[in-house]
């Protein structure tokens, strides 16, 4: 063997102890722990509301009622009369008909179990459900058993001698520990004996094996898990005292924004946030704020209206535009991570709003009761703890923090768009004509409407009360041409200039420098802009009296047949319509949409052709996948294509029959994984309808030849 075959056998087997160490396949580890993560807890949210709820119900009744017979709360079931010294006890019986204790059962049994539950389904179906919820209820009897034995370190650690009666830890994160543990171990041990059962057998085996296991799960959770975790709770307890302890609450935006853009939002808020939170609200105050750090819809918020009035690009104006009611209203808030993504800078000021939030939280004490989730604004007002009443806090939180990000991001975007030499209004008057101008220059053609709703006709009408304007009209070295409303106090452009210098910056390299020369009519001296990114440059201004909008384009839609056999026609359609582009006729459908069909070369054609199966796959497959899904299976109902089935799920939870998988770019490398046959079609954006172009063309082609 040569020195060198010695050298690649050394460089090979030392390769083979760190398998696949890339930045990519990090990020997907991370996702698919994320997509896990989220699966335990996201089927159980529906629950853990309708308990949040009663809990403030009953929380709120006991504080009333404590109110009016003059007690405190934390008396209630021990209140010592001071007149006879009678030790009461039974207040809840008395006054709530003990309806109390179901918050109890609510947060240390059924909660626990069912994540227990969902998080051994994923790993070996109902069974591994079974034996994770069984082995769990071990985890939960030995936090109620040791609870006196901890509540003393934990008073011996803090100092705080009330938590010696504190109630035994709520197990929601032993549980998403021991169930998947619990399931793994099952289902390896099951499938060695699994092809060895003899007929007749298989019922009593599978019955019998579940049992002992679960039985072993049982003493593994007492014994091992629970007082594993109760010192995890009482050191997560101390890291949480020690942030409020030294304000650095302000700190957790750095790592939540972090995590949400990178799609793990569900897997911290519901695997981290949400297991603390119930934690410190059952054992502290009644209350956390930790619930409330994730979910807040300020940030974004801010950061959509910000793209929607200051974006350059159309398309993001309108993809922000349509993604602003379902993330602040709907809770999904997926739909904003692309703009965070595509502009990194962003990210910083969404930390400045997640920041001033957490100020507001500790200044007005805000605290919930339940995870809101998904994170709607209407989701975040019902998680409040009403017995604290601290709704304006939370209201200065989030709007506040929807404030300072758009501040920020409407600043960036001018001065980015600045860079690029583009013309930007700071006049109100002239920044309000320019958006009736995007308004009318800016709706879907006709052959984007006609692909979700069948168009009938479309006509004309002349506007006949409109103001002129003087327009200052701009040509560029690749054709385009844009339009600028003139104010007749500003000196009219002669002509532009643009001039590269090379310069060395602070390392001594030559860094190249791109000036605008702006030379104004009656001034001999320009006027210089610094400009970044120059994708094109100006060749000519000329000035124009036109009016804004002279027409309105109406277009009327065919009757559709609803359910019932009940026809429904849709109210027709009309746009303010700008002079200076063109018509539209129905003859050029067509014509675009042959325009717009990219040739596939992939192969996805072929999988057309016998797809029975679409399936839209996000992280928790309840949120944008479901919109995209919405988005198609519009389409296919329109165009009356039949034996092809539209749905969303989570990654994790495609199905191997799966035809045809629609993702993100993000989640590309995860679809072979869990359904290898599958054929991939990636977007950026679910939302943004003219990505699924190739497909949607695709399909309605090859349902032409087969009717052919």
């Amino acid at each position: 063997m040569t020195q060198e075959q010695i050298g690649q056998e050394k460089q090979s087997g030392f390769l083979k102890k760190f398998p696949n160490i890339s930045g990519k396949a990090i990020q997907n580890k991370l996702r698919k722990f994320g997509s896990f993560m989220a699966g335990m807890v996201m089927p159980v949210i529906g629950v853990i509301i309708a308990w949040g709820l009663f809990t403030a119900i009953i929380l709120g009744a006991k504080t009333i009622i404590a109110h009016n017979i003059g007690i405190q709360v934390n008396e209630w079931n021990n209140y010592k009369d001071p007149t006879t010294g009678e030790l009461i006890t039974n207040h809840s019986e008395k006054y709530l008909w003990n309806m109390d204790i179901i918050i109890g059962y609510g947060i240390h049994y059924l909660i626990p179990l069912f994540i227990a539950f969902f998080a051994g389904k994923q790993i070996f179906g109902t069974r591994g459900g079974l034996i994770g919820a069984a082995s769990t209820l071990g985890v939960i009897g030995g936090a109620a058993t040791g609870a006196a034995f901890f509540n003393q370190i934990m008073v011996d650690i803090t100092g705080n001698e009330d938590l010696l009666t504190a109630s035994p830890t709520t197990m929601i994160m032993g549980a998403m520990i021991m169930a998947p543990i619990a399931a793994w171990c099952f289902k390896k041990l099951e499938a060695l004996w699994a092809d060895r059962i003899k007929s007749g057998f298989e019922m009593l085996i599978n019955n019998l094996s579940l049992g002992l296991l679960g039985l072993v799960g049982m003493f593994v959770g007492f014994w091992a898990i629970s007082p594993l975790m109760a010192v995890l709770q009482s050191v997560f307890y101390i890291i949480i005292n020690g942030i409020y302890d030294n304000n650095l609450l302000p700190l957790m935006p750095l790592f939540v924004e972090t995590e949400k853009v990178l799609f793990l939002n569900n897997a911290v808020n519901h695997g981290i946030f949400g297991p603390l939170g119930y934690t410190e609200a059952a054992s502290k105050v009644g209350q956390s704020v930790l619930f409330f750090l994730d979910p807040n819809p300020g940030q974004g918020m801010g950061l959509l209206l910000a793209y929607m009035l200051f974006s350059s690009s159309k398309e993001e104006k309108g993809q922000a535009a349509a993604a602003a009611p379902i993330h602040f209203i709907g809770g999904i808030h997926e739909v904003y991570y692309p703009f965070v993504l595509t502009n990194p800078i962003n990210l910083l000021w969404m930390i400045a709003g997640g920041t001033f939030a957490t100020f507001m939280y500790e200044a007005f004490n805000v605290g919930g009761i339940f995870t809101p989730s998904p994170g709607s604004i209407i989701m975040c007002y019902a998680a409040v703890n009403p017995v604290q009443d601290n709704y304006i806090g939370l209201t200065l939180a989030i709007f506040g923090a929807m404030l300072i990000t758009f501040v920020l991001v409407s600043a960036t975007l001018i001065i980015q768009r600045m860079y690029k030499g583009e013309k930007i209004y700071f006049n109100p008057y002239y920044a309000s004509i320019m958006v009736k101008y995007n308004n009318a220059n800016n709706f879907d053609p006709l052959v984007n409407v006609n692909k979700l709703q069948k168009v009938e006709s479309v006509s004309y009408e002349e506007q006949l009360t409109n103001k002129n304007y003087l327009w200052e009209k701009a040509t560029y070295d690749n054709g385009d041409i844009e339009y600028f409303v003139y104010s007749k106090k500003a000196p009219k452009v002669v002509r532009f200039e643009y001039q590269t210098v090379v310069k060395k910056n602070i390392f001594g390299k030559d860094k190249e420098h791109f000036y605008l020369y702006k030379y104004y009519e009656g001034k001999e001296k320009p006027k210089r802009t610094i400009l970044k990114n120059v994708e094109k440059k100006i060749t000519d201004i000329s000035y124009e009296n036109m009016e804004m909008v002279n027409k309105t384009r109406i277009i009327t839609f065919k009757p559709i047949e609803g359910k019932n056999g009940k026809i429904k026609t849709p109210k027709p359609l009309k746009n303010k319509y700008w002079q200076t582009l063109p018509e539209e006729t129905m003859a050029s459908i067509e014509q675009q949409a042959t325009k717009s069909t990219k040739k596939t070369t992939n192969g996805l054609a072929e999988v057309c052709k016998t797809a029975k199966k679409i399936y839209f796959a996000c992280e928790a497959g309840m949120g944008s996948s479901a919109m995209g899904a919405g988005l198609i299976r519009k389409y296919i109902t329109a165009e009356k294509i039949k034996g092809l089935k539209v749905s969303n799920c989570a990654i994790k939870d495609l199905p191997p029959d799966a035809d045809i998988v629609v993702t993100q770019e993000t989640f590309e490398k995860l679809v072979p994984t869990y359904c290898p046959t599958a054929y991939v079609y990636t977007i950026k954006q679910f939302l943004n309808l003219p990505e699924y172009d190739e497909l949607i063309n695709t399909l309605k082609e090859v349902k032409k030849e087969s009717k052919e």
